[in-house]
């Protein structure tokens, strides 16, 4: 080969010209390669047809016939406790546990920007329904909420059953209280037929709806139920967007703004229902915070329904202690369902808030919690939730909450030891920080009334005290409270009338015109009332004061003088009349059979107190009249055993044998051996308010 003519050869032209044609020869080469290597489409299959099909039948025959060995079963047997497991995952993770509180890294030159006035947010979707209780109280049991306020101000260290309609509610040592809790009703009340529109009754508001029901301990409960006409306001307060409201405010991680937000009171306001063509064209005016104070003043706190996750000592109130039922319906925001808590979730958090109050106690962590005066309700309860807080968000209270529990002289059996390790995840799982629930019974409302409600927050201003240089306008750092916007107004809630009367008899040659049958809600105890015979005449008032069985539950009943009262009169009436032949009247399209007589209904007319006139006949009530007799029967029959004190010794009831059994000294006035066991709940403080 001639390498000088090799040499001369121009390579760089050569690729220009011909480099294509090599790449596409290089191609080519390896797809020749690759089909030569690989199976061809003409090859047979080798295996045998048949065999494939015995193959797949016999898997398949193994497959059925296989048996999942104990060994196997042991490892993956039921657990206890699977729905905490459940609910642990489902809840949102708290993360500010698991953010820096320090910076990663410190500039050398330190640039801070103004700090700015947060926005401050409303609460979210307030609504209202109404209701009547029977509330267990203990008169003069505790200082006024005046009293209270001043206390805690001048305390340094304050930082802060089962769904049976008619169940009657007890605690482990006194009977609960009397019968008559009210359903929720809603804005359009269906009209019983002789009421006025604003006010129209129902079985359900004189009876009570026994819906489906504040953490404390108070002292010892006296004798005596008493009855209460509410509205239940509740609505969302948006807890984490408001901490996030403030972190951007001061360019700061959101973790530390939560320990800047503190809701320290509230204001609430109302409309009252006027008579025109606007309803609501009235003022807003202040509810009386103070006769909510008083009344959990004066009773026990009932076990709380949510997860105290999700509750605040001052803008939460707690649940006074009912005699029947329970408060679900009532204390809870449709939007907060997911944190509802069943029974067994109830009893975990009542032994939860029973070990967190006795570790605060031991570890003395009261001392070392401070911050501005808190009002509301946090003068008669306990901070739970922040308690909660202290311990999960600091890990020498955490490992020493842990080791208190491990310490626990239950905790040698399995069942308890189980129990604490879930009270302590219960407890690290604190507050996801998401929502918060305002709740407020109103129990200054008068029947056959109409209200609308609108709420707003006072927050402690996070940026208060701090130097002109550090904000961007001296107002950011002026004043000690800052308010939220007032709330959207509430859905109309109306307080159903007290009274419902059903006409049995019209009679005017017996010495009376007409007869009714009345059943009265007894606001002095919670339990209705009721006289089958009340006979008026013409303009009188159907109203009277007949002698009647009067339950005073939880202690007794009695016969004695009850005033009736419908506030209606009588005006006029039309007797039942008997049309001798059908026939003779064909024009008036009468039913039934020629050949037979006929006669039509009885009715009245009435009056009310607004001066509208009313009818009312027993055929058009008759179903209503039996729904309100069986809801009678039902409730006034779970106090079947309490006896009239002036009947003789002899005729005690099987409750009193049970109770004087029981009694080393005699018989226990109120002591219950029936209903559902009623744990008290831990949070309510008792004395000047600090424990």
């Amino acid at each position: 080969m001639n390498m000088a003519g090799l040499k001369n050869i121009n390579w760089k032209r050569v690729g220009i010209d011909h480099g294509e044609k090599i790449v596409l020869g290089i191609i080519g080469l390896s797809m020749l390669t690759v089909v030569a290597a690989g199976p061809k489409p003409w090859d047979t299959e080798k295996r045998d047809p048949n065999k494939l099909v015995t193959n797949v039948s016999e898997s398949q025959t193994k497959v059925k016939a296989s048996v999942w060995p104990d060994a196997e079963k042991a490892k993956y047997a039921t657990q206890s406790g699977i729905g905490e497991r459940v609910t642990e995952l489902m809840t949102p993770v708290d993360v500010a546990k698991y953010s820096y509180k320090t910076d990663i890294i410190w500039p050398l030159v330190r640039r801070e920007e103004p700090i700015r006035e947060p926005e401050w947010l409303a609460v979210d979707q307030p609504i209202a329904t109404s209701g009547r209780v029977t509330l267990v109280l203990k008169p003069n049991s505790g200082p006024s909420p005046d009293e209270l306020q001043m206390a805690e101000a001048a305390d340094p260290a304050n930082g802060n059953a089962v769904n049976d309609e008619f169940a009657v509610r007890q605690n482990n040592q006194n009977r609960g209280g009397a019968a008559g809790a009210l359903g929720p009703v809603g804005a359009a009340v269906p009209p019983m037929g002789v009421r006025n529109p604003m006010g129209a009754a129902t079985a359900t508001d004189v009876l009570g709806a026994m819906g489906p029901g504040g953490e404390g301990v108070g002292s010892t409960i006296s004798e005596q139920g008493k009855g209460y006409r509410f509205a239940a306001i509740r609505a969302v307060i948006p807890y984490r967007r408001q901490a996030d409201r403030i972190a951007k405010a001061s360019h700061e991680l959101i973790s530390r703004s939560y320990d800047k937000l503190q809701y320290l009171d509230f204001e609430l306001e109302r409309k009252t229902a006027v008579a025109g063509n606007d309803p609501w064209s009235g003022p807003w005016e202040p509810v009386n915070i103070k006769v909510a104070l008083e009344v959990i003043r004066d009773a026990d706190f009932d076990e709380e329904v949510v997860e105290s996750s999700i509750t605040d000592p001052v803008v939460t109130m707690p649940l006074p202690l009912r005699a029947q039922g329970t408060w679900d319906n009532w204390a809870n925001h449709p939007l907060l369902e997911g944190f509802a808590l069943s029974e067994e979730g109830k009893e975990l958090q009542r032994l939860m808030t029973e070990q967190l109050l006795e570790y605060e106690r031991q570890a003395q962590l009261a001392e070392s919690r401070s911050g501005p005066v808190k009002k509301g309700f946090s003068i008669y309860q306990r901070d739970v939730r922040g308690l909660q807080q202290v311990i999960a968000n600091n890990a020498a209270n955490a490992t020493g909450f842990g080791q208190f529990l491990q310490n626990d002289p239950m905790s040698l059996n399995p069942l308890e030891r189980a129990r604490n390790d879930r009270i302590k995840k219960k407890v690290e799982v604190t507050a996801a920080g998401q929502y918060l629930l305002f709740r407020y019974f109103d129990f200054d409302v008068a029947p056959n009334n109409a209200y609308k409600y609108r709420v707003r927050l006072k927050i402690a201003n996070p940026n208060y005290g701090l130097s002109p240089d550090q904000v961007v306008a001296p107002f950011v750092a002026e004043k000690e409270e800052r308010l939220t916007p007032w709330s959207t107004e509430t859905n109309p809630v109306v307080i159903g009338d007290d009274v419902q009367y059903f006409l049995t008899k019209i009679d005017p040659k017996g010495g009376y015109t007409a007869q009714f049958n009345v059943y009265q809600w007894n606001p002095a105890t919670g339990v209705p009332v009721h006289d089958e015979t009340l006979k008026v005449v013409y303009g009188q008032p159907i109203a009277a004061t007949k002698e009647t069985k009067v339950i005073y539950a939880p202690t007794h009943t009695k016969k004695e003088p009850f005033s009736f009262n419908t506030g209606d009169t009588l005006v006029d009436s039309t007797e039942m009349a008997l049309l001798s032949d059908i026939g003779l009247h064909s024009d008036l399209k009468l039913p039934g059979d020629p050949k037979h007589k006929f006669d039509y209904t009885e009715k009245v007319l009435l009056v009310n107190e607004f001066g509208e006139l009313l009818t009312t006949d027993p055929d058009s009530t008759r179903s209503r009249a039996e729904r309100t007799k069986s809801r009678f029967n039902a409730q006034t029959s779970a106090w079947d055993d309490l006896t009239d004190p002036s009947e003789t010794a002899t005729q005690g009831s099987k409750l009193d044998e049970l109770a004087n059994a029981a009694a080393p000294m005699g018989p226990m006035p109120g002591v219950m051996t029936d209903g559902k066991s009623k744990k008290k709940n831990l949070t309510k403080k008792t004395g000047a308010g600090v424990l």
